[in-house]
């Protein structure tokens, strides 16, 4: 089981509140196992005080969809479904979210299940910052719909690209020659 106490949580919110303004993408970088048709919420930002979601990633079995949802600059709440292979089938899965454009105008994400790009979705409104003295990060133990299955590893990673990333999970994406020599900055959840 993932635990993240008081301390951890500020510094993450910290952190990942401070790289969005610097960095155009961010990865939820995760490694899990859910029992077949089954789901919840894996990763969210929400407020301490109003229990309003900022920013969440939930895996929905039964539909093999990926669902992001997060505060648009407006205030509203937008949703992104991402389809995916059947990630609820009682096997291990890694998968890697790619929220990219967070410095412009529109946002974009791209879901990789098992290092393959399974879905993206182009074009969206932009994310509201994260005001990090309001906000905490609940990971699918601490969430409200809770993950129903076990999570091996649970990491965003800042800045980069998509195979810095992937090496948080042992993706070998090909392209990018400067894997091996560069770290990516990284906050385990």
């Amino acid at each position: 089981m993932l635990t993240l106490d008081s301390k951890t949580s500020v510094s993450a919110v910290e952190k990942v509140t401070g790289a969005m303004s610097v960095f155009s993408d961010i990865y939820i970088v995760s490694t899990f196992r859910l029992p077949p048709k089954m789901g919840g919420v894996l990763l969210g930002f929400y407020s301490k005080e109003e229990n309003k979601k900022y920013l969440e990633l939930a895996i929905m079995g039964k539909i093999n969809k990926a669902l992001v949802r997060y505060v648009r600059e407006d205030g509203k709440i937008h949703t992104v479904n991402l389809q995916s292979t059947n990630l609820a089938d009682g096997r291990t899965h890694s998968i890697i979210l790619r929220i990219g454009g967070l410095r412009r105008d529109n946002l974009h994400l791209e879901l990789y299940v098992n290092c393959r790009l399974a879905d993206s979705s182009q074009g969206l409104p932009p994310l509201v910052p994260l005001p990090a003295e309001k906000v905490e990060i609940r990971n699918g133990f601490k969430a409200y719909a809770r993950l129903q299955g076990a999570v091996e590893s649970l990491k965003i990673a800042l800045g980069g690209s998509v195979a810095k990333a992937g090496t948080l999970t042992d993706c070998p994406f090909q392209g990018d020659s400067s894997v091996y020599s560069t770290g990516v900055s990284k906050i385990t959840i």
